[in-house]
């Protein structure tokens, strides 16, 4: 069973990466362009001896290029890894087995010649290991096991360059040969067909006959005509089938050479039923321990996604699922430790040109942070969010942020309505979520940094602002030591301000307006006022506030101190509040704070 990957210098991947697997599904997420489909190709690559694979270009030639997949054999005394090593114009394919109680390692190379494998010409040497050489090979635990991994790797190359080899000459057995097949006939994966144009529209030049079509369909589907003939009748894949098709049954079958789906031509099978025909079939096929699934959920419904999610998570045997989606379905409370977010960024080389980095990080704990799945579910799949603290936090920005969409695209705005938010674009590209408290703040922040995801936060003035019991004089101004590092001297002066006036604190240039400055610089906005509520009261008179009032006194008793409770509000009425306070100010920072940061790759 597949273990681990760990792999370096390949495509846009600079540095080295390590994605974990467990019994059961692994999931990797991220935009378009992300090297997702790259990291399922160069494990296809480790664990096949497919003599036409193409090996992906290294990141920097100069360097050398790693990828090997590390397996679990059930005993502790042999450890296999199997993958490609790159530097130059040389090029092998290794497959690599440690025994620990001998202190032996015994290396199969297959050479690569023109950018091809070649299985006609394989060298196998055999090596004593010095003292604690390749631990990490054979442990693969360490606390600085990505920095480390790459150090084994060079000696490992100066070890099999200083080697004598000896050639495996036709007929004869290559001694890793039997563990090389076993975890090639082990491994199965399914890759998305991309062509130019993949859809069919009204233009189209029709076929001169329907049964042609029939025909060409029923060629294409390998997965159907290579396994149907084991499992059509199969109890394991027809309830499988039945269970992530209900309430709709299906009946696969192949009929004179040609597949049907309940009686009909494969033509006309919806292509989500076909994927989960697809699904079913691999699931049902035990010899396969190691199953890449790119876009499994292609046509499904989301309830459809959910139950194969559901499948997944069940198993029970010694089986590794790697599945690549962009859908939210695959997500609940089970699936966050096993997710793995890749992404990409943009970075100046030592050329000072722009290079395109990839990345993949495990986002196992973010759950500790982020307790709501539609939350998850948007810092996962968006570009740019904004933490908040609550409910009403978030309700509020959602209803500001539709005030500034409708405001824009209103047919009736004059050109001075829309210059109020020339950034538009800028503030509304950011997906709201909640965070789980105040002290959340610097890991939300340090978290989305790991994966890449442009993070700001809108937080009430208490999480940085201390006051005392009498809500008139500051307690403390609170900052991290992160905050601080340009800013040491400026935090001194902030002591002053301890135990005295409020008020002159957020008048004094030197106070507030200083505090704000440093909390933008980590992408951090505190309402000066004290927390939302309390803005509002603020910004608006008696009066107004008294329109926003509801008619019958609110269980709530915050509602009944604040004097406006944004939950008992209808989408109208919180239109209109969102407008008042816009326009007595206090949104106009906030909506500042929001536009400074521009779209684009950091």
């Amino acid at each position: 069973m597949l273990r681990s990957v760990v792999f370096k210098n390949f495509v846009h991947f600079r540095d080295v990466q390590e994605v974990q697997f467990e019994r059961g599904p692994t999931f990797l997420f991220g935009g378009n362009s992300t090297g997702k489909s790259a990291i399922l190709e160069l494990i296809r690559r480790s664990m096949t001896t497919s003599c036409n694979a193409m090996i992906s270009n290294p990141f920097n030639p100069t360097k050398i290029a790693f990828v090997f997949c590390k397996f679990d054999l059930s005993t502790a005394d042999l450890h296999v890894w199997s993958g490609v090593l790159m530097l130059k114009e040389t090029c092998f394919k290794l497959v690599i087995e440690i025994r620990s109680s001998r202190n032996m390692c015994q290396v199969s190379k297959y050479s690569v010649q023109n950018q091809k494998l070649s299985c006609d010409n394989v060298e196998v040497c055999d090596f004593e290991l010095h003292e604690n050489e390749f631990s990490l090979l054979k442990t693969g635990e360490e606390e600085n096991y990505l920095e480390n991994i790459s150090k084994e790797v060079d000696v490992l190359y100066k070890r099999i360059g200083d080697s004598s080899f000896r050639t495996i000459k036709e007929g004869d057995e290559i001694p890793t040969e039997k563990v090389l097949k076993g975890i090639e006939e082990s491994f199965v994966a399914t890759f998305s067909v991309r062509s130019v144009s993949p859809l069919q529209w009204t233009r189209s030049i029709p076929q001169s006959k329907a049964e042609d079509t029939y025909k060409e369909a029923n060629k294409r589907a390998e997965i159907m005509k290579a396994l149907l003939p084991r499992f059509q009748k199969d109890k394991i894949f027809l309830e499988t089938l039945n269970y992530l098709c209900y309430p709709i049954e299906y009946n696969v079958e192949i009929v004179d050479s040609q597949i049907t789906v309940n009686n009909q031509p494969l033509l006309k099978t919806p292509v989500g039923v076909i994927e989960a025909i697809h699904f079913c079939l691999i699931l049902a096929c035990k010899e396969f321990k190691t199953i890449c699934l790119e876009e499994p959920g292609t046509g499904m419904h989301p309830e459809m996604i959910e139950r194969m999610r559901d499948i997944l998570l069940r198993t029970r045997e010694a089986r590794v699922f790697i599945i690549v989606s962009h859908s939210h379905a695959f997500i609940n409370n089970w699936t966050v430790p096993k997710i793995n977010v890749c992404s990409r960024k943009r970075v100046k080389n030592y050329k000072g040109d722009i290079d395109i980095i990839h990345q993949v990080r495990s986002i196992r704990g973010l759950s500790d942070q982020i307790l709501d799945l539609d939350d998850m579910k948007k810092l996962l799949f968006s570009f740019k969010v904004i933490g908040v603290e609550g409910k009403r936090d978030k309700i509020f920005l959602d209803a500001f942020f539709s005030y500034i969409w409708e405001t824009i695209n209103s047919p009736n705005a004059d050109e001075k309505e829309t210059s109020k938010f020339q950034k538009a674009d800028t503030v509304l590209g950011n997906h709201i979520i909640c965070i789980q408290s105040k002290s959340a703040e610097k890991n939300t922040i340090d978290y989305c940094n790991l994966i890449d995801r442009q993070c700001c936060l809108m937080l009430d003035r208490n999480a940085h602002v201390r006051v005392m019991d009498d809500k008139k004089r500051v307690q403390k101004i609170r900052l991290e030591e992160e905050f601080l590092s340009p800013f040491s001297e400026q935090y001194f002066n902030f002591k002053n301000f301890h135990h005295r006036s409020l008020n002159e604190f957020l008048n004094k240039p030197e106070g507030f307006e200083r505090l704000s400055h440093i909390l933008k610089s980590r992408n951090v906005f505190v309402w000066r006022e004290g927390d939302l509520e309390d803005m509002i009261v603020e910004s608006l008179s008696p009066a107004q506030l008294q329109a926003f009032k509801p008619k019958e006194e609110s269980a709530n008793k915050k509602s009944k101190k604040r004097g406006v409770e944004i939950l008992d509000l209808t989408r109208e009425q919180l239109r209109k509040l969102v407008i008042a306070v816009y326009e007595a100010g206090p949104l106009k920072r906030l909506y500042d704070f929001l536009s400074s940061f521009e779209n684009g790759l950091k």
